[in-house]
């Protein structure tokens, strides 16, 4: 995929609807090294290419609230089942190679964290 500009400052490049990706929900069953959260996933961010990510858009208010409520998440693809990359391939239009599926929501992550002085 060509270079675009970090994801933090753009929107995600392609969004899929909620309801065509609801396998990957709960997200606490999908393989841990398939998820990134909270501020290690805004770190990532930082480094992605904005055309790798997609994010998910809802489908309704409740669906609205449901995504709203997780925290900023990034689903690595490559790293889930067969069956779930099948899922997310077919709804986002992508080959699941080098793709990140963004969800949640988060704050800016450098002001909470005391990691750099460690």
């Amino acid at each position: 995929m060509t270079s675009g500009n970090p994801v933090w400052r753009d929107a995600p490049s392609e969004f899929v609807d909620h309801n065509q990706v609801s396998a990957l929900f709960p997200v606490g069953h999908l393989p841990e090294d398939a998820l990134t959260r909270h501020r290690d996933a805004f770190l990532l961010l930082e480094e992605l290419d904005s055309l790798n990510i997609v994010g998910i858009s809802p489908t309704g208010l409740a669906s609205s609230y449901f995504l709203r409520q997780r925290p900023l998440t990034v689903i690595n693809v490559e790293k889930l089942s067969p069956v779930k990359r099948e899922i997310v391939s077919e709804a986002s239009g992508y080959t699941c190679k080098n793709i990140y599926i963004l969800l949640g929501s988060g704050g800016n992550y450098r002001d909470h964290s005391l990691s750099e002085f460690y």
